[in-house]
């Protein structure tokens, strides 16, 4: 069908060229009236339609245009007018139609050059229609008025330069303007475009023919009108006949081209697009929506969309509120909800909906973008799970922590220990911690914070702190910088440990050392005046008197060796090494060996020993237990008043022996008997003269009871004499 059409109308065309040539042949006047009649016909049309259409006309290229051919047709009535044989206006002849005619053209020209770049521009069309008057005007007054327009055609002569040149310039500015339009194609319906392109080569074809003819009834004028009136039906073709059949092609391009590429957009975009009508069904959706939740289009369509949310309170309850809400005409934005895919997979949308309204403002559907924020969602919990394990480190921390800003000393962060619950906003790290009114300074109280900010590196301070109480403490501050991007010091991390048991363990060590010194001196000085008397005087003593020098350094050995073996004991205690070497003990012979072994005045002190009527024997490391039980005699002579008797018994019961020393001496309160057992500790009193040792007897022996499997404990009262007593399993 469009075949045929196609060919009739081609076939009319021909039929109308064929009864143009009989009229010329006929009458060459009526062929050019009818000629030029054809083409002031197409160019007042094509006026007549971009004017009237200028409101909702977005191509500015017609607007200019079709003014352009009003003012085209006028120059080509005076120019038909004017034509040799009219003898319609005084002075008529072919100069004066070249003239017009040459006029036309150039403006024609002009027309099609300037119009592609008003493309994209704003055109107002009565400034526009004002200086095409005054242009038109100015051309008119100097052929009419001041007769300054160049001869074109001279009788018996013919075409004058001027005229053959403006000719080709004419071609070469429709040339351009070809150019000019492909390369502006974009704006234009591709069947537009080619009509348009189509009519300017013809138009230059034309004006080629009209500079070889010598006679205005001559064949070359005949072809130049021809190619006239092909190129005005192009023209008509492009912009009057598509005008008024199809005006989209021309009027609603733009419009046409934005509906498509919002098709397109919707399509292609990025974003998951649903449309859900009234009734909570889908309506349509995008490719985007079809992958994010795996289903294809078909089943989408038609599908209530609320079977695509989680069965959860940020799922479909949170998603039927926002249909309620889409229903009642309300915009939503940004509301994150949870969706699942076809194969049940959960996923996490950030959702926006628009509703969309008919003509009686009800809503009729609702426009909703879907952004895919699962990953998003997925960081945020692993951030916050990582908030949390780090809220619950710093929690768990036993020392203070914080985070303190390097411009103002404010704490921006702390945990319990460094009593965050009583932190006020903008305190002060050295209000918190010290309870003063400015920063740190001084040797004796540096400030962390200046350190690290000059040095740039993690420092350690040490400095007095006070407790809710008030109590005094050494704390060993470190403090860590925190950079920015430029490498400026904006935080510091400090974290603060209480060295106060420390301090005293160091102190109390400090003190030990000074009293092994002391306590290993004594004998040592016994021992070695002792033997430096015999070897140097030997040969003036009595052989009583060497006898007793040796002796009392032999006693003075066994008190130093009594004395290492402790710290040997403990030593290995403490590294886990103490070893039992158990064997059956008989406990009368070991009580009897180690009151021989001990270092006292048998007229100044009383032993006496209690022991059970049949031989008791236990299973145990005989050297361990002579040990704790010389540890406990010595303890007794040394705190006994003279002529104090000291007793020392064992009996057993049903799973041990409890063997016990007691004393008569000053006694220990509640308070000093916590500390008995501990490190360094040692009982003195002020009714007394300070007596020797090193605190470390009762810890050994309470090492070595429990490594036989007992346990030992006092009881005493002051004033009133102390027993000390440990148990051996049986």
């Amino acid at each position: 069908m469009v075949i045929i059409r196609r060919y009739s109308m081609v076939l009319i065309a021909a039929l109308v060229l064929f009864s143009l040539y009989l009229a010329s042949e006929y009458h060459y006047l009526l062929f050019h009236y009818l000629a030029e009649i054809f083409s002031i016909t197409v160019g007042f049309s094509i006026f007549i339609v971009a004017w009237n259409s200028r409101r909702f006309l977005d191509n500015n290229y017609f607007l200019f245009i079709g003014i352009a051919y009003l003012f085209i047709s006028g120059l080509d009535i005076l120019h038909t007018l004017t034509y040799p044989g009219m003898n319609i206006i005084a002075g008529s002849g072919t100069n004066l139609a070249a003239q017009l005619w040459l006029c036309a053209r150039y403006v024609e020209a002009g027309a099609f050059l300037i119009a592609p770049f008003l493309l994209g521009k704003r055109l107002n069309p009565y400034i526009t229609f004002l200086s095409y008057i005054l242009v038109i005007s100015l051309l008119a007054g100097t052929i009419f008025y001041w007769g300054v327009f160049p001869d074109c055609f001279i009788e018996g002569t013919g075409l004058t330069s001027f005229k053959i040149n403006s000719e080709y310039a004419i071609c070469l500015i429709l040339a351009g303007s070809m150019v000019i339009l492909i390369q502006r194609r974009r704006h234009f319906d591709s069947g537009v475009l080619k009509l348009l392109l189509a009519a300017m080569a013809i138009t230059i074809a034309s004006e080629l023919f009209f500079t070889i003819y010598v006679s205005a009834y001559g064949v070359p004028n005949l072809i130049g009108h021809f190619l006239k009136i092909i190129s005005f039906y192009l023209m008509y073709k492009a912009i009057v006949e598509t005008g008024l059949v199809a005006p989209y092609n021309i009027l609603f391009r733009d419009l046409k081209q934005s509906e498509d590429q919002y098709r397109d957009l919707y399509d292609e975009a990025p974003n998951a697009f649903f449309s859900v009508g009234i009734d909570g069904r889908i309506e349509r959706v995008n490719r985007s929506a079809t992958e994010l939740l795996g289903f294809s289009v078909s089943e989408l369509i038609g599908r209530p969309v609320l079977d695509l949310y989680a069965d959860t309170t940020s799922g479909k309850t949170k998603a039927q509120d926002i249909f309620n809400r889409f229903r009642s005409g309300q915009e939503v934005h940004g509301e994150e909800l949870e969706m699942r895919k076809s194969d049940g997979t959960p996923v996490w949308i950030d959702l926006s909906v628009r509703p969309i309204l008919d003509a009686n403002r009800t809503v009729v559907l609702s426009q909703s973008i879907a952004v895919d924020i699962t990953t998003r969602k997925q960081a945020e919990e692993r951030i916050q799970q990582q908030k949390e394990l780090l809220e619950n480190t710093l929690e768990s921390l036993a020392y203070p922590f914080y985070v303190i800003d390097a411009s103002d000393y404010t704490i921006e962060v702390a945990n319990s220990a460094a009593r965050w619950n009583e932190l006020m906003a903008g305190s002060k790290c050295y209000m918190m911690t010290h309870g003063i009114s400015q920063p740190c300074s001084g040797p004796e109280h540096p400030c962390p914070l200046e350190d690290v900010i000059v040095s740039r590196r993690p420092v350690i301070v040490e400095h007095k702190h006070y407790d809710s109480q008030d109590n005094e403490t050494n704390i060993e501050v470190y403090g860590h910088p925190i950079f920015d991007k430029e490498g400026n010091v904006t935080q510091m991390i400090e974290y603060c440990l209480d060295i106060t048991e420390r301090r005293k363990i160091d102190q109390m060590k400090d003190d030990f050392i000074g009293l092994v010194s002391h306590e290993l001196r004594s004998p040592l000085t016994v021992i070695t005046g002792a033997l430096n008397t015999v070897l140097t005087e030997g040969e003036f003593l009595t052989q009583e008197a060497a006898k007793q020098l040796l002796n009392d350094a032999a006693l003075e050995a066994e008190t130093l060796s009594h004395i290492l073996g402790n710290l040997v004991e403990l030593s290995r205690a403490h590294a886990d090494r103490l070893f039992l070497y158990a064997q059956e003990v008989d406990i009368a012979n070991t009580i009897q060996n180690t009151i021989g072994r001990i270092s006292y005045d048998p007229e100044l002190y009383q032993i006496e020993v209690d022991l059970p009527n049949k031989p008791s024997t236990v299973y145990a490391d005989r050297i361990r237990l002579e040990r704790i039980l010389r540890n406990l005699l010595e303890n007794a002579v040394k705190y006994s008043p003279e002529g104090g008797r000291i007793q020392v018994s064992a009996k057993p019961d049903e799973e041990n022996l409890i063997i016990s020393v007691s004393d008569q001496g000053i006694g220990i309160s509640a308070t000093e008997q916590t500390k008995l057992f501990a490190s360094f500790q040692r009982i003195e009193d002020n009714g007394l003269e300070e007596v020797g040792g090193l605190g470390l007897g009762l810890l050994v022996c309470r090492r070595l009871v429990e490594a036989h499997g007992g346990r030992i404990w006092v009881e005493s009262e002051p004033g009133k004499g102390s027993t000390f007593s440990f148990t051996i399993p049986l």
